[in-house]
């Protein structure tokens, strides 16, 4: 979990929600978000000044690298990849109001390349795929949308757009683990749960948490979202079973987003 204002990362222990700061000193320079491919080790940052995706190259060499910079649009604010590895999905805030778009990198080929370049709402921030890698949802926070993005079509179109109501500000989002439902943060308070089965994608239910929430992610059981309160400083858990806050806990300074690291597989309940 980042806190910007400290340049700080804090870490929870999700078996007993305990919290342990700090865990890590980091700076994110021009680099907002990283995220792993799964058929190679390797990372892709998205570098909001110079408009570029740096890809990272984890081993050999060691120690790890950059190996592939390509340019996207102008003001990358996230990045996400493809179940397959294949794919990199960049939103692009763009040099003026209302030129969001959202580049499609194709991974496959060295170096990686984009493809296709999708406009979207304005202002988009935060970006993820769905399980089966068919939709991509991406978060537009200046028009209060979220865009659903038809990867199947050739190039990527918009399937549809979700409108969430004057000065939400949809900042983040995640999909659950069976790809039904997504979760998106709002900054402007609370988080929308999508219904990402409809035809188009509806409006389930929305939940109160904390001030100005930012990020957002999901256990790999799909039981518990952790919401980033960057007003409150603070981490809003959310049962995905009630669409509930179970747990508010505080943390540093202004945190903007959070990542979970499963538990090891032989963390199981002792049934002895």
């Amino acid at each position: 979990m980042y806190n910007k204002k400290k340049n700080t990362c804090g870490t929870f222990d999700v078996l007993t929600m305990s919290v342990h700061l700090p865990a890590l000193i980091m700076g994110l320079g021009a680099a907002m978000t990283a995220a792993a491919a799964p058929i190679e080790p390797k990372a892709y940052v998205s570098n909001g000044g110079p408009g570029t995706v740096s890809g990272i190259m984890f081993f050999p060499p060691s120690p790890p690298s950059v190996v592939s910079t390509t340019g996207v649009g102008r003001f990358p604010q996230g990045v996400a990849v493809s179940p397959d590895g294949t794919r990199i999905y960049v939103p692009n805030m763009g040099a003026t109001s209302g030129s969001g778009t959202l580049s499609v990198i194709n991974a496959a080929v060295t170096p990686p390349s984009v493809t296709a370049t999708v406009r979207v709402g304005k202002g988009p921030t935060g970006v993820a795929v769905s399980p089966d890698g068919k939709r991509v949802y991406v978060a537009n926070q200046s028009s209060d949308t979220v865009s659903v993005i038809d990867t199947t079509t050739t190039p990527p179109s918009v399937a549809a757009t979700v409108a969430f109501g004057t000065n939400t500000f949809p900042f983040q989002l995640v999909f659950s683990p069976d790809g039904t439902r997504v979760y998106v943060a709002n900054a402007g308070g609370g988080v929308w749960v999508v219904d990402a089965t409809a035809n188009p994608p509806s409006l389930l239910t929305f939940i109160t948490v904390g001030a100005g929430p930012s990020g957002i992610a999901i256990t790999p059981d799909g039981a518990v979202v952790y919401v980033v309160n960057n007003g409150d400083s603070s981490v809003s858990l959310i049962s995905t079973i009630s669409n509930t806050v179970v747990a508010t806990i505080p943390v540093g300074t202004n945190p903007s987003s959070v990542g979970i690291i499963p538990p090891p597989s032989n963390t199981a309940a002792n049934t002895d």
